[in-house]
C-alpha cells in the first residue's frame, strides 16, 4: 500500500482523478490499491501513457552516462512498473506499452468511438500474471515486445483479453529450496472482431512476428469493411474472405510441397498428393519439423524481444553459483534464442496449415457467436473442452496406478488407498 501511494503521489494521480494533492493524501488511507488501479484503468490508454512518461523520466540515464540510479529510484521504478502492468492489463507492459480491456462491452464502446476493430485474446490464466499459459507468455516476449508490431496493434486495434479457464500449474520441489514452477498445458487464440463484436477471424497459437502482422492486417481490413455493412450482408462478405484465404493457403502449400518433394529427406516421398485437408490430420512430428525448416528465415526476433528474453534469465551473480563461468550461462542463452526461433517456426506452419485452415472452413460455413465459437475452438482444435475439468490432462482411459487416478477436487480430502482385511 505505502509504495503504491508513494508512486501515486509522485505521479500526481490525485490531480488526474480530480483531487487536490491534499485530498489525495487524505483519501489514500480509505481507498484500496485495487480501487486506485481501477480508477486509472477507467481512464484508458491516456492514464497508461502518463504512467509510461513518468517511468521514462525516472529511468532516463544521466547525460554523462556515469551516474547510477539510486536504490530509492530503483525501488520507485520497480513499483511503478508493477503499477503500469496492472493499469495496462498486461505483464511486461513497460515493453509493449499496450492497453488491454478486460471487459468486452467496454472494448466495443472504445472500438465504436475510434472506428477500430477489436483484437480479443482468449487464454488460460490472466495476461497480468507471470504464469499465464505458455503461448500468452511467448506473445508478451516475442510479439507484444516488438516495437513495430506493438505500434501496429496500438494504431489499428482496440485490445481485449479474457481467460478461458485458470491455467494448470505444476511445482517440482527438490526438497532443499530449489523448485521448478511451470504451467503444463494451455493454448491461446487471437480473434479479430468487428467494432460491435462479430467474429471475423481467429489466429490460433503462436506465430512469428512477420506472419502475425500480415495475418492481422488482412483480417483488420475485412473487419472494417464488414463492420460498415448491414447485418444481412455481412456473412456473404466473410464467406468470400475465408474462401480466398483457403485458396491462398492451398497455393502456399503447393509451393512448400514442391520444395519438400525435392528435398533429400525421408519425408519427401510422403508428401506427394497431400492436400491442405490432409494437413489438418497430419500428426507426424518429422513432417512438421521439415516443413518448419522451409520458413525458419521468416522468423526474426527484434532486439527488444531478445532483451525481454534475456531479462528473464538468471542474473550473472546468481547463475555464477550454478555454473563455472559467465560464458557457460551466456552460451545456453544464445542456444535458447535459436531453439525458440525453431519452435516459433514450427508453431507458425502448424498453426496456419492445420488449425487456421480449419477456422477458415468453419467461419465460411455458418454465422457464429463469439463465445460458442470459442468453446468449439478449445474443444475441437485445442482438445481442451470446457466440459472437462482436467482440460485433457487426465484421459479416462489411462491408468495412473493411483487411487482415483490421483485426481483431487476442491474441498475434497485426498483419496486414500484401502486394504482389505481377512
Amino acid at each position: 500500500m505505502r509504495r503504491l501511494i508513494v508512486v501515486a503521489v509522485l505521479l500526481g494521480l490525485g490531480s488526474w482523478l480530480g483531487l487536490s494533492a491534499i485530498d489525495s493524501h487524505a483519501s489514500s488511507a480509505k481507498k484500496s490499491d485495487a480501487e486506485k488501479i481501477e480508477a486509472l484503468r477507467r481512464q484508458g490508454p491516456a492514464a497508461l501513457q502518463r504512467l509510461l512518461t513518468e517511468y521514462d523520466r525516472l529511468n532516463k540515464p544521466a547525460p554523462n552516462g556515469l551516474a547510477k540510479i539510486t536504490q530509492a529510484r530503483q525501488t520507485d521504478l520497480a513499483e511503478l512498473e508493477r503499477t503500469i502492468d496492472l493499469v495496462g492489463g498486461q505483464k511486461g507492459c513497460v515493453r509493449s506499452r499496450l492497453f488491454w480491456f478486460t471487459d468486452l462491452e467496454q472494448a466495443k464502446v472504445e472500438a465504436t468511438k475510434t472506428n477500430k476493430p477489436i483484437l480479443s485474446l482468449r487464454l488460460l490464466g490472466n495476461l497480468t500474471d507471470d504464469l499465464s499459459c505458455a503461448n500468452s507468455r511467448f506473445f508478451r516476449t516475442t510479439l507484444y515486445s516488438n516495437p513495430e508490431l506493438a505500434q501496429f496493434l496500438r494504431d489499428q486495434f482496440v485490445l481485449h483479453w479474457k481467460p478461458f479457464a485458470p491455467v494448470p500449474r505444476i511445482t517440482i520441489d527438490f526438497g532443499d529450496g530449489r523448485k521448478i514452477v511451470r504451467t503444463i498445458t494451455g493454448n491461446s487464440i487471437h480473434y479479430v472482431l468487428t467494432s460491435d463484436g462479430q467474429v471475423v477471424d481467429g489466429l490460433p497459437g503462436l506465430y512469428g512476428p512477420k506472419e502475425f502482422q500480415q495475418q492481422l492486417s488482412a483480417a483488420q481490413a475485412v473487419a472494417k469493411e464488414v463492420g460498415s455493412q448491414p447485418a444481412g450482408s455481412r456473412f456473404a462478405s466473410l464467406v468470400t474472405f475465408h474462401q480466398q484465404r483457403l485458396q491462398e493457403l492451398d497455393k502456399r502449400w503447393a509451393e512448400d510441397r514442391a520444395k519438400l518433394e525435392r528435398s533429400e529427406t525421408p519425408i519427401a516421398a510422403t508428401v506427394t498428393g497431400k492436400t491442405l485437408a490432409d494437413l489438418q490430420r497430419e500428426q507426424h512430428p518429422d513432417f512438421w519439423q521439415q516443413l518448419a525448416k522451409l520458413h525458419r528465415s521468416d522468423v526474426q526476433l527484434d532486439p527488444s524481444s531478445v532483451a525481454a528474453i534475456q531479462a528473464m534469465q538468471p542474473q550473472a551473480e546468481a547463475a555464477g553459483r550454478l555454473a563455472m563461468t559467465k560464458i557457460v550461462v551466456e552460451r545456453p542463452a544464445l542456444r535458447m534464442v535459436r531453439n525458440l526461433i525453431d519452435n516459433i517456426a514450427l508453431d507458425t506452419v502448424r498453426n496456419e496449415y492445420a488449425l487456421h485452415s480449419q477456422i477458415h472452413t468453419w467461419l465460411s460455413a455458418v454465422p457464429v457467436e463469439m463465445e460458442a465459437f470459442n468453446d468449439r475452438v478449445y474443444a475441437e482444435l485445442f482438445l481442451m473442452p470446457r466440459s472437462d475439468p482436467w482440460l485433457g490432462l487426465a484421459p479416462p482411459d489411462v491408468f495412473a496406478a493411483l487411487p482415483n487416478g490421483g485426481l483431487v477436487l476442491p474441498n475434497t480430502p485426498p483419496p486414500q488407498a484401502t486394504v482389505s482385511q481377512r
